[in-house]
């Protein structure tokens, strides 16, 4: 009894402390990107972008953040393009980019919905022929 009051006392202060941490303030900015890299593994593929940003500080870093892309399509960004990154106020070198558009967001979700979208009636008409066959024999 005294062991499972002791765990479930470390258990409360741990998990006290991990709620009471302070979120790390954020601040947009707007970058430049300077460089493109796409890099592809069997069927991920990541697409990076070194980007260039000034604090609010006024310091100039250089940094590089990850791109949403569609893949075997690619980014709609170029270098030169400026894009929106978030960076810790604390720590200028945290960097990660905004949100892309939708499109890109969704992808894959869109491609499967149209899949299912365009499928089903052929699916179903084929499942009605099935059915028809059965009830002939």
């Amino acid at each position: 009894m005294k062991l499972n009051s002791l765990f479930f006392l470390f258990f409360l202060l741990i998990t006290t402390h991990i709620v009471a941490q302070e979120e790390p303030e954020y601040v947009e900015v707007d970058a430049v990107i300077t460089a493109i890299n796409l890099e592809m593994k069997s069927r991920r593929s990541v697409e990076t972008a070194k980007v260039r940003y000034v604090t609010v500080d006024g310091d100039t870093i250089d940094n590089q953040v990850q791109l949403l892309h569609i893949p075997l399509v690619g980014s709609f960004k170029d270098v030169g393009d400026s894009i929106k990154v978030v960076y810790q106020r604390e720590n200028p070198y945290f960097v990660k980019s905004q949100g892309g558009s939708f499109l890109e967001r969704y992808t894959w979700h869109i491609i499967i919905v149209l899949v299912i979208v365009f499928s089903l009636p052929r699916i179903l008409k084929m499942m009605k022929a099935r059915n028809d066959i059965k009830k002939d024999s």
